[in-house]
């Protein structure tokens, strides 16, 4: 088992799919070549877990390592550049971590989970401090009254009061008898 200070020049590469023809490391040096024009000095490459070959959906992570930690950080540091590749597999499925141990993952795990609820409140708070949709006022209205009570309390303010009465079209009756 490798101890922290050496998984300091490792990343873990997830989302890159392995190839029959192709080498992970020549995977590797394409990915780093391509979205961030730059060719590593990569010590060694290899895939985490079991190879199933049944199963061709599941793509197992790349552990690279490099031959030093400030490569490995520039990588993890750079890696939402990934976000933005033309390529829509890379934008959309490959991403770049730290290679952590058991212990820094649980703990990177729980902080994200903190920060995911912490958002969720903050929203939800935001959310009830919104002020309250404007109300219709739905009073009977007579011919004379003005056309505003009908409306929003928000939109009276926008009608003309030089603009003629409404007069409906001949033929239609508005229920009284003159």
């Amino acid at each position: 088992m490798q101890n922290s200070e050496s998984k300091t020049k490792n990343i873990i590469v997830t989302g890159l799919k392995e190839s029959a023809e192709c080498p992970d490391k020549d995977l590797a040096m394409e990915l780093f070549s391509t979205e961030f024009d730059q060719q590593p000095n990569i010590s060694y490459c290899r895939r985490l877990g079991k190879h199933e070959l049944t199963d061709d959906r599941k793509v197992r992570p790349l552990l690279i390592a490099f031959d030093s930690s400030q490569t490995a950080q520039h990588f993890v540091m750079n890696a939402k550049l990934l976000r933005r590749s033309s390529s829509d597999v890379v934008r959309e499925h490959v991403y770049i971590n730290r290679d952590l141990t058991k212990a820094q993952s649980q703990a990177a795990y729980e902080l994200r989970c903190r920060r995911r609820a912490a958002s969720v409140q903050r929203r939800s708070k935001q959310h009830h401090q919104t002020p309250p949709p404007a109300t219709t006022t739905t009073t009977r209205i007579t011919r004379s009254q003005d056309i505003t009570h009908r409306l929003p309390t928000t939109c009276g303010d926008n009608l003309n009061p030089a603009a003629s009465t409404f007069q409906p079209s001949s033929g239609i009756t508005d229920g009284h008898d003159n």
